[in-house]
């Protein structure tokens, strides 16, 4: 027999290499439609609290470092003592600064009314700009009754306005340096600057210094969380509520998005998406929460025990009792311990879970928590392989609003000089353009010097400035949910041999946004049911073609025949 030669055409890469199928995260959750959805949470989450910051009591805000207070102090008493401690500095540096205020005040104006030791941030502001305007007036008057308005009496005007200018913006901003800060607004920004530092690291390959990937990674998942459930609970309880259920909503319908799309590479419409979140609400929602219901359970359970062995007629025989049946109790630390490792591993799949499967909560944690266990290795290598990528390209994003706001302001500003309250009016007062790649919403230099036209402007425009840097956060959230959701079916092939192409749909979910072509002349599709996968979906009846029945003589037969 002779040899046959055999040439190797192509290669299935994503077979071969499946971990390769994590690289379509990019492009799927590029999709606008994702990244509006995300956006919209965003703004919403952030909206509720920001307005919860303004309604919360000033004594129960955050002090400047609060969480790095939180984060070095050894135990309880030392944070609360170094929180007072700075408490008291910020009271002295309030109080001396609305005396200061005060006493210049009294120079123009003798009858006015010193301000009181506790004196808000707007009282401040109102003296402030009280004073800045005297003293623009007064420039100009002395420009008016100059004999000679040459250019040297030009420039001495501008510079006196200038310097009136700078000194109020400096003194507001020290007046607003002791406000306290808002407790949404100091989490925020501590979790943003460790996503920062974390994605630098890694494409850095940067893992294991002290701000490295790693300790930004474990200060983003346990710090920040821990600072604000341990020292602020009743506020952060309520916004991981309203937060939960945006997201449940929202994230729901990302997720249901990217998993039609990672499957049958379609793109249902918004309006399924939401159809198919708020139908799935309760399960969106519980999937999270159990598994920290009952870490909390046995916590508390655990602590009465602690509890009793305060009193003196239960200690001893609650330390006995103890003492014998601590096996127990690390059996039970031990589920404790397995249950947040895969809460932790295992939230990202939680999501997907009920999208690919259109099942419930209980679902979604038992398979989330199988697939970690069962594959531990692969879901370290596909988190370690999601974060790289994750990394980069979220980095070249940044890049690339870094570079369109650039361009922007050197063209808007091209022929302008004016970057100061010199009696012209000009955008570049209102807005200074990026300062770095980690610092795209910066705002006009000094807002207080501006003019009302360029104070509404500058409003205005960095409103759209926040909400297109906003675009790079709303990226992150579905990159998460649609990398997540490709580990979600990698992981589910491993255990129980499902093809990628299997996805629950709904009966309506195969109008998608992009129209599928018209079945061929002699057939009809398939009416999905409920319960049927989607490869069977794909399926085409030929129609039925009636029988013929026998040819027939027109001729009647011959009588008696």
């Amino acid at each position: 027999m002779s040899d046959e030669a055999h040439s190797l055409r192509t290669i299935d890469w994503r077979s071969v290499f499946p971990f390769t199928q994590l690289f379509r995260a990019f492009r799927i959750a590029i999709h606008p439609a994702k990244m509006v959805l995300a956006l919209v949470a965003i703004l919403l989450v952030y909206g509720v609290g920001r307005a919860m910051d303004g309604l919360w009591l000033d004594r129960h805000l955050a002090v400047p470092g609060e969480i790095a207070i939180y984060e070095r102090s050894q135990n309880r008493a030392d944070f609360a003592d170094d929180v007072a401690s700075t408490r008291k500095e910020l009271d002295g540096r309030r109080t001396a600064l609305a005396r200061d205020l005060s006493a210049q005040a009294k120079a123009y104006d003798a009858a006015r009314a010193p301000l009181t030791d506790d004196a808000s941030f707007g009282d401040m502001k109102r003296l402030v700009e009280e004073q800045r305007e005297r003293e623009v007036k007064a420039a100009r008057d002395r420009y008016n009754a100059a004999s000679e308005k040459n250019a040297d009496a030009v420039r001495a005007r501008d510079a006196q306005i200038a310097a009136a200018h700078r000194s109020a913006g400096e003194t507001l901003r020290l007046a607003r340096d002791v406000e306290p800060r808002g407790l949404c607004l100091t989490f925020v920004d501590y979790e943003a600057k460790q996503i920062d530092a974390a994605a630098s690291s890694i494409v850095g390959w940067d893992w294991t210094s002290d701000n490295g990937a790693i300790a930004s990674l474990l200060r983003f998942i346990f710090t920040g969380p821990g600072w604000a459930l341990s020292k602020h609970p009743l506020f952060f309880i309520l916004f991981a509520a309203v937060a939960l259920l945006v997201w449940s909503v929202i994230g729901g319908a990302i997720a249901r998005i990217a998993a039609v799309h990672v499957s049958q590479d379609e793109k249902i419409s918004v309006r399924q998406a939401l159809r198919f979140s708020t139908n799935k609400l309760m399960s969106f929602f519980a999937a999270p929460v159990m598994p920290l219901i009952l870490i909390g359970l046995i916590g508390l359970i655990l602590a009465i025990v602690g509890w009793l062995s305060e009193f003196s007629y239960l200690g001893g025989l609650v330390t006995i009792v103890v003492g014998v049946l601590f096996f127990v109790l690390i059996a039970v630390g031990v589920l404790v311990a397995c249950a947040l490792v895969g809460w932790v591993c295992g939230f990202g799949l939680m999501y997907p879970t009920i999208a690919v499967e259109g099942s419930d909560a209980f679902d979604a944690v038992s398979r989330s928590f199988s697939y970690v266990f069962a594959r531990p290795w692969k879901v370290f290598i596909y988190t370690v392989i999601a974060l790289v990528y994750g990394a980069i390209t979220y980095l070249f994003l940044r890049f690339m609003v870094f570079l369109t706001l650039t361009v922007l302001h050197a063209c808007l500003t091209f022929w302008t000089n004016s970057t100061g309250p010199d009696g012209r009016t000009s955008i570049a007062n209102a807005w200074t353009g990026p300062r770095s790649l980690f610092d795209l919403a910066a705002g006009p230099a000094n807002p207080h010097s501006l003019t009302f036209a360029e104070s509404f402007g500058s409003t205005m425009l960095m409103w759209w400035v926040w909400i297109f840097v906003a675009l790079l956060s709303a990226y992150l959230l579905s990159f998460f949910v649609s990398v997540n959701t490709i580990m979600y079916y990698l992981l589910r092939h491993e255990v129980d041999a499902t093809d990628i192409d299997d996805v629950y749909l709904e009966p309506g979910d195969d109008e998608f946004e992009d129209p599928l072509p018209e079945p061929a002349t002699g057939t009809v599709p398939h009416t999905p049911s409920a319960n049927v996968p989607a490869s069977a979906m794909t399926e085409r009846v030929v129609a039925e073609q009636p029988k013929e029945s026998p040819p027939t003589d027109p001729t009647p037969p011959p009588a008696g025949s």
